[in-house]
């Protein structure tokens, strides 16, 4: 059985903050060809804004 999960940017950051979260486990299982990913070109476009915009400051 194949499992999949769409990967936003929320999934990303989420899994950067905090490894042991679901998405943190997601992300480690797409990686390691567990669930397959899915993206499409909205995502892709998401990532590279936000991936471009100045960073946050707590």
């Amino acid at each position: 059985m194949n499992y999949y999960a769409v990967l936003d940017t929320n999934v990303l950051v989420s899994a950067l903050i905090r490894k042991e979260s679901v998405p943190g486990e997601v992300v480690t299982h797409a990686l390691e060809g567990k669930i397959i990913p899915l993206v499409n070109a909205e995502i892709l476009e998401e990532y590279n804004s936000n991936s471009t915009s100045k960073p946050l400051r707590s």
